[in-house]
């Protein structure tokens, strides 16, 4: 019994600093862990802050350059019928549109409904300005009537988008 007691009293000892220092190594690698982390967080958002704000202008700048005004300045040339001008203006916009899609990695999903639905909308005010006109309208009666009825709407798709995008921004930075 007495080498049980000697036993105990070197064993428990023992086993009470193995697991203090156990908990306590391992409350300082964890520390240690999450400093590395937030380190490493923060290089990543140095790299990525740049990446995202380009984003934002690239699609600001293709709601720019859909919204009607510019289009038409855009893609006009003399003598083309209106049926020819109209797919024009939708074949740029879908261009641009393809040519920036990739900005949808950087952006909420939020903002990207609004561009997507932007230029949704953009192409369809093309449709409607074209399909009232006659078969032998030219491009200057289609730009007229674009122009006459986007200016009777109140708030034009691209410059909603564009606000949209604004405010996210703002909260972010």
């Amino acid at each position: 019994m007495d080498v049980f007691l000697e036993l105990l009293k070197i064993v428990v000892p023992s086993v009470v600093v193995f697991f203090a220092a156990y908990f306590t190594l391992k409350k300082v690698l964890d520390n240690q862990y999450e400093k590395q982390l937030a380190e490493l967080r923060n290089e990543r958002a140095k790299d990525f802050s740049p990446m995202r704000l380009q984003a934002y202008e690239r699609c600001v700048l293709f709601l720019e350059r859909i919204s009607p005004n510019n289009l038409v300045l855009r893609t006009h040339q003399k003598g083309m019928s209106a049926r020819y001008f109209q797919l024009e203006m939708i074949k740029a916009i879908r261009t641009e549109y393809e040519h920036n899609l990739t900005q949808q990695l950087y952006l909420s999903s939020n903002s990207w409904k609004m561009v997507t639905g932007a230029k949704e909308e953009m192409i369809k005010l093309v449709g409607i300005a074209g399909s009232g006109l006659e078969k032998d309208a030219t491009s200057e009666d289609l730009s007229q009537v674009l122009i006459k009825n986007t200016a009777e709407v109140q708030n034009l798709p691209t410059r909603v988008a564009i606000d949209f995008l604004r405010k996210e921004l703002r909260r972010m930075f």
